[in-house]
């Protein structure tokens, strides 16, 4: 068994999930088995600040963001005047994340709908990129938070929706295929492989197979099998 392959199988999963692209054109020996690694991704970028300005409306009070504690006290106390007189706000707020980023925003449409839009840029904790994510959820009425009074919190008003997720757009830059005869690999889910490079040791992966992989923080290959999309 691999000793250095003992981290979060959810993680693996999830980090996994997130590779895609077209297999590669060209083939090293016939029969030998094949690595491609991940170059660069790209995507559309899902930009909290964009989105709550959108949903405010242009002739919205721009409360600000609270880019670190200090600046919260304002920007919160804005935007409870702008909600006890019913207009049209928005406002956002950096959080404390623990693996990720975390932001979040308040926002009073033209329509009077409120809502809170949050964003987190890898719900995995994963670190992968095109990862994130921005949910919004209605809100009743906005108050101050009951134990941190420099936040706020809503009444919820229903359910939450994701409106960005950057997975669903994303365009990758694979490398040329390599020799992966010196890969010894553990199958956690279908095809969906981790991998450890043994130089100068054969590994276990069959003859024929080709693998897709990018780095993970861990200096392990997250790979999946094949051609088909994870």
């Amino acid at each position: 068994m691999l000793t250095r392959m003992r981290f979060s199988f959810l993680c693996v999963l999830l980090v996994v999930s997130s590779l895609s692209g077209s297999a590669c054109a060209h083939r090293l020996a016939a029969g030998r088995p094949t690595f491609s690694l991940l170059r660069e991704t790209r995507c559309s970028r899902c930009d909290i600040e964009v989105l709550a300005r959108d949903i405010a409306g242009a002739s919205a009070q721009d409360c600000g963001w609270a880019h670190d504690e200090s600046q919260r006290a304002n920007v919160v106390a804005c935007a409870l005047e702008a909600e006890a007189t019913g207009r049209p706000f928005r406002m956002g707020l950096e959080l404390n994340g623990i693996d990720s980023t975390i932001r979040a925003a308040f926002v009073r449409a033209p329509d009077g709908s409120l809502s809170r839009l949050w964003y987190d840029s890898d719900s995995s904790g994963g670190g992968a990129e095109c990862a994130a994510i921005v949910s919004r959820r209605p809100c009743a009425a906005l108050r101050s938070a009951p134990e941190e009074p420099s936040l706020l919190t809503c009444e919820w008003e229903g359910e939450g929706r994701r409106i960005c997720d950057e997975a669903y757009s994303p365009a990758r830059n694979w490398g040329p295929p390599q020799d992966a005869s010196s890969l010894e690999c553990e199958t956690y889910w279908g095809d969906r492989w981790v991998c450890e490079q043994r130089e100068g040791q054969p590994g276990n992966v069959p003859a024929g197979t080709t693998l897709r992989c990018m780095t993970h923080p861990s200096r392990l290959l997250v790979c999946v099998k094949g051609g088909t999309e994870p």
